[in-house]
């Protein structure tokens, strides 16, 4: 018999918020703007990059996103029983046509997450690399796809941005947005996490 462990594993979590007021937090977004229509370059080229401390103020992101990872991080599953996640840094990004985010990590925070606000037709996907893709490229590249599948270990992995939903992440894993490609904007929040 032959048993196939897929250890080590990166968890990626998906929550799919249930309330979930976007025009608020849109306006919120352009008015956030409008104070500072340069914006930050980070990662980003092309676009606008709100300020990293969008979580300072009680606002319609804040609450959101609070919410969301309260949703998705209580329980014993999740986290040691008494830790609560804390968002160290929050931002907006407007992504226009051929905006993109190059590859980066998030230093100094456990997870780090997007929620996706507005996701027109012809959207720049999320790219995830596999941590261990150069360690193991060899090995890898020669697994057939059903084992790919049965364990999940890919070179990358793309994550389709859907609205109202949030995506977690270790804050080590590599990844980037690909060219948007709408005339319409797509638009996103930014988060990195820590516990109490």
């Amino acid at each position: 018999m032959t048993v196939t462990l897929p250890l080590f594993c990166t968890p990626v979590f998906l929550l799919d918020l249930e309330e979930f007021p976007k025009e608020d937090i849109i306006k919120f977004i352009h008015k956030e703007k409008k104070k500072d229509p340069k914006g930050l370059v980070l990662s980003n080229h092309g676009g606008w990059h709100s300020n990293t401390h969008l979580q300072s103020s009680h606002n319609p992101i804040e609450k959101t996103v609070s919410k969301g990872l309260k949703k998705l991080f209580t329980g014993p599953e999740f986290v040691q029983d008494g830790k609560q996640p804390l968002i160290k840094n929050l931002w907006a990004m407007i992504n226009n046509k051929e905006d993109i985010n190059q590859w980066h990590e998030h230093a100094g925070s456990i997870f780090a997450g997007v929620l996706w606000i507005n996701v027109p037709d012809e959207y720049g996907k999320l790219e995830f690399r596999n941590p261990h893709a150069y360690n193991h490229h060899e090995g890898i590249e020669s697994y057939n796809n059903t084992l790919k599948q049965n364990i999940n270990v890919w070179g990358s992995y793309f994550v389709h941005p859907v609205e109202a939903r949030l995506c977690v992440f270790p804050s080590f894993l590599l990844h980037r947005v690909h060219s948007h490609q709408s005339k319409k904007e797509r638009i996103s929040v930014s988060f990195n996490i820590i516990f109490n």
